[in-house]
């Protein structure tokens, strides 16, 4: 399997540099070869891609996408909308765009946890897409999920057909009666069905348990009434789930195949953690019966994240546990197909890393490539300038989960301000942070990684 890492990575500069003009939330692109060193030839020989969206965005990227000719699509929050690179690096206008601020306004205030979708292209060049996010506060109070269409490059008309002029708000009450807090955990097309079936996975919150969901739209954003009951399906999670720590880990990034995915929260009793994974089929939303419940108990401390990542047949189940000056992870590996513990894995299916590094590391993304090797995206707090760090581990049963002293420099990539140029190619002197948020790996070529940086408020020259 082939990745792009597409990491969230917020700059912020010293006010007193007034003599420089800073731009704000620039989307930044490095180009790393498989090996972990960076390529300078990539992007017409400038190694880089960097780019300012208009409207500028203010909020991290919260999903991102891949279509067929590895073209990848970034949702953002604020404003609502995507923004598309190229295979090559170079900024795509035809897979950009956003809802603009006077049409929103009307239906909601704020958006969060946004979600975009590949939907079916009549011409097979392009495909139409779909964006979705939670309604935090809309226009009445109201807690929500608004789901839209972008214009389309065939046919731009098509959007208004959708919803109304484009939108389409389902409010709590449709999805749970007595619901006061909903999350968007996935938005999901059927891209080989003509008429454009979405499903939607959401939380849905009360007083007395969190529940998950799967709501069906037809083409025109109406509820698929033929789906589950009245349009709305109960997951099958064998439990409460935990609304903040939740996820929705996909088995396969490529568009058509989305066959299955993955529903994972923690549980937290007194000084241990417990990571609960469920397997689904899409696009019916089944409990698959072939697949056993996941309980992952971590004793060793409270998990501050985990994330999930699948490949063709494994599943690992990574956990960042807090250290005073350290960073720990507690790593499962189980089947992908059935959920049974890797038992040839370290015996039990499990280990226990602490990190080599001067300072501590916070867990952004994982990716369990098919040549078993661990990908890892963390963020340090080194000072005055903090870095992202990509690394990986070789999770073969001989080497049992060992950092790959091939990869990059002393087994690792740091992602810092120097290598990021200006546009007159100069390197950054002044103090950086880089704030990763959130991390996406996606698919591209056999010998390169792609690191995609975003929300990027760069230093320009006058």
């Amino acid at each position: 399997m082939r990745f792009i890492y597409v990491l969230l990575i917020t700059i912020l500069i010293p006010s007193l540099l007034c003599a420089q003009q800073v731009l704000p939330s620039h989307y930044l692109a490095l180009k790393i070869k498989r090996n972990g060193i960076q390529d300078n030839t990539w992007n017409g020989g400038h190694g880089l891609a960097l780019t300012l969206p208009s409207p500028p965005f203010d909020k991290e990227i919260s999903d991102s996408i891949m279509d067929e000719r590895r073209r990848l699509i970034n949702a953002s929050s604020n404003p609502f909308g995507v923004i598309g690179f190229n295979n090559n690096g170079t900024y795509d206008s035809d897979y950009s765009g956003f809802m603009s601020s006077n049409i929103i306004h009307e239906n909601l205030k704020t958006i969060e946890n946004t979600h975009v979708a590949l939907g079916a292209s009549k011409s097979g060049q392009r495909r139409e897409i779909f964006i979705a996010g939670t309604a935090v506060n809309t226009a009445d109070n109201r807690i929500g999920i608004i789901v839209a269409r972008l214009y389309s490059t065939e046919d731009p008309s098509n959007r208004h057909l959708f919803g109304e002029n484009g939108l389409v708000l389902l409010r709590s009450d449709q999805i749970a009666p007595t619901a006061n807090r909903l999350k968007l955990l996935g938005l999901y097309a059927t891209p080989t069905n003509p008429t454009n079936k979405l499903r939607l996975v959401i939380l849905a919150k009360t007083n007395n348990a969190t529940r998950a969901y799967i709501v069906a739209l037809l083409s025109n954003g109406l509820i698929d009434t033929s789906f589950g009951q009245n349009g709305i399906q109960l997951l099958d999670t064998r439990g409460n789930v935990d609304f903040d720590t939740a996820r929705l880990t996909r088995s396969q990034h490529q568009v058509v195949s989305r066959r299955d995915f993955y529903l994972s929260w923690t549980t937290t009793i007194g000084f241990s953690s417990i990571i609960n994974v469920r397997k689904f089929f899409f696009p019916d939303g089944n409990l698959d019966p072939n697949s056993r419940p996941i309980s992952l108990r971590v004793e060793i401390g409270k998990v501050d994240k985990h994330y999930v990542s699948i490949n063709n047949s494994r599943m690992a189940i990574v956990s960042s546990i807090p250290q005073a000056k350290k960073s720990a992870y507690h790593i499962g590996i189980f089947s992908s197909s059935d959920g049974s513990p890797d038992i040839a894995f370290s015996g039990d299916g499990r280990r226990y890393f602490v990190r080599n590094f001067p300072t501590q590391l916070k867990l952004r993304a994982i990716a369990f490539a098919n040549d078993q090797k661990l990908y890892f995206i963390e963020r340090s707090n080194r000072q005055p300038d903090n870095e992202i760090v990509i690394s990986r581990r070789l999770m073969d049963n001989s080497n049992q989960g060992a950092l790959d002293n091939t990869y990059g420099i002393n087994s690792q990539i740091q992602v810092n301000k120097n290598m990021i140029r200006t546009p007159n190619g100069n390197i950054l002197n002044t103090p950086v942070k880089l704030n990763a948020t959130n991390a996406f790996i996606e698919e591209l070529t056999n010998d390169h990684i792609l690191v995609i940086t975003g929300s990027v408020g760069a230093i320009y020259e006058p």
